[in-house]
């Protein structure tokens, strides 16, 4: 059980590193901060960062679970896939964010579907085109390595008796705290991008945010 649950933080922390690299680049690329100035930033988008982590960690989370009654799975061969699929999404969109705020000066939202109509308003040349797919291809190739990486082809098998259902009951636990993780703590106040808002500079929130 021990090798679950730490499978489970391992992974919790290599989506959550993924998000303080990206608003190191984030920063590097469009306006650079001091150093004190971007460890607040990393420090104030902590909570978002580790509720978005969060959603991302269910679907390992109850693949992992099911692991444990299923006892022939192929936990690797079934959440490669997975880690593939979100690997690329989140790169696209930090690469896409990063680069359409140079432009817009804001996060990347809905306001994207403005520029279908007028491409020419966000055009940009050829090379700097190639440039950001090489960090998208870069950036999922190394996020989805790492967590094919950290995945055991397959966990211990427990046998069927009085401790494993002590095992699944210390699993519901870690569930809790994934959830927590989601919604941002105990309060009535769930967790929403205004959480990572915290100086008078706005070019430091948007850069809090994931």
């Amino acid at each position: 059980m021990k090798q679950r649950i730490s499978y489970l933080i391992k992974l919790f922390l290599a989506f959550l590193l993924f998000f303080v690299l990206q608003k190191i680049v984030f920063v590097y690329l469009n306006e650079p901060l001091p150093a004190g100035d971007l460890f607040q930033v990393i420090v104030h988008g902590l909570g978002l960062d580790a509720s978005t982590t969060g959603y991302l960690l269910i679907f390992p989370f109850l693949v992992v679970w099911l692991s444990i009654w299923m006892r022939r799975m192929k936990t690797k061969a079934v959440l490669r896939p997975y880690f593939i699929l979100i690997a690329i999404l989140l790169s696209l969109i930090c690469v896409a964010d990063t680069s359409l705020y140079t432009f817009w000066k804001f996060k990347l939202d809905a306001t994207i579907f403005n520029y279908m109509d007028a491409p020419k308003q966000a055009s940009v040349s050829t090379g700097y085109v190639v440039m950001r797919l090489l960090w998208i291809t870069v950036f999922s190739v190394l996020l989805s390595w790492t967590c094919i990486r950290l995945t055991p082809k397959t966990f211990p098998v427990l046998p069927i008796n009085l401790k494993m259902l002590l095992h699944n009951f210390t699993y519901v636990l870690l569930g809790g705290l994934i959830f927590l993780a989601i919604r941002g703590g105990v309060g009535r106040s769930t967790m929403n991008i205004g959480n990572a808002y915290f100086s008078e500079n706005t070019y430091m929130n948007h850069a809090a945010v994931n």
